[in-house]
């Protein structure tokens, strides 16, 4: 039941090869690489080196989160790791805050928000499709399993889900809460719903694919006369570098 990735120890091509298996009994590491069997993987050392079936050197280890989340099944795209630290950063979310997410997708940003509020915070995530928060809950058991056979302490089990769209369904948040993450469709609406369950001075931020969502967002809070303040509107961008010493 615990996660793994497998990776080639010595990475030449500019395509990096890392893949994601979930151990377990009669299966096998199988790539265009050569094959590993499970067997010969469990109880090893994470890190350690092995010879596939076709004589390639591959590296066996623990997925990281980001790692977890761009490997992970999903339904619905999900914001890339890059994004969604610097929302939290954005966020500012600490140990014991109780974060809304709108927008659950396949839960990457749950995870993400899961591990920043700690045992004594709480994630409260919404999405309107059963199929997408139905994939949601089974990323996060599965992470939550491979975390527990790995660590001495478990993961918390601090998100609360909800089938529902956020805009008609507030009522369900009970106290005010430490800020928001909006992944959505119309931010422009959902910014409207939230606000009113968000702590005065705390931060809402949004995940937006196009500039002509962030020009429907920023009218409406002008339209509105919301009291909020656009204070950054950034695009995230990391450079790979692929180093192959003479």
């Amino acid at each position: 039941g615990e996660a793994i990735i497998a990776e080639l120890k010595e990475q030449k091509e500019v395509q990096h090869f890392c893949k994601m298996w979930i151990l377990g009994d009669k299966r096998k590491v199988n790539s265009k690489h050569g094959m590993i069997l499970f067997e010969d993987i469990i109880g090893k050392n994470p890190g350690d080196t092995y010879i596939t079936s076709t004589g390639t050197e591959m590296i066996i280890r623990r997925p990281s989160l980001e790692e977890f989340t761009l490997q992970m099944k999903k339904i619905a795209a999900i914001p890339h790791p890059k994004n969604n630290n610097t929302a939290l950063c954005l966020l500012d979310v600490s140990p014991g805050d109780w974060v809304l997410e709108c927008g659950t997708g396949s839960g990457a940003m749950t995870l993400f928000l899961s591990r920043a509020v700690g045992v004594t915070g709480r994630v409260i995530s919404f999405d309107s499709k059963e199929d997408h928060l139905n994939r949601a809950k089974r990323n996060y058991r599965l992470w939550m399993d491979s975390w527990k056979l790995s660590h001495e302490t478990d993961w918390p089990d601090n998100v609360t889900f909800h089938q529902a769209d956020v805009i008609n369904a507030t009522d369900k948040v009970k106290h005010l809460l430490d800020g928001a993450f909006l992944d959505m469709l119309t931010p422009n609406i959902g910014l409207r719903a939230v606000l009113p369950i968000i702590k005065p001075g705390k931060v809402i931020a949004c995940h937006i694919v196009n500039m002509t969502q962030v020009v429907d967002l920023v009218a409406s809070i002008l339209k509105h006369q919301l009291p909020v303040v656009v204070e950054q509107v950034l695009e995230v961008e990391h450079r790979n570098w692929l180093v192959t010493p003479a």
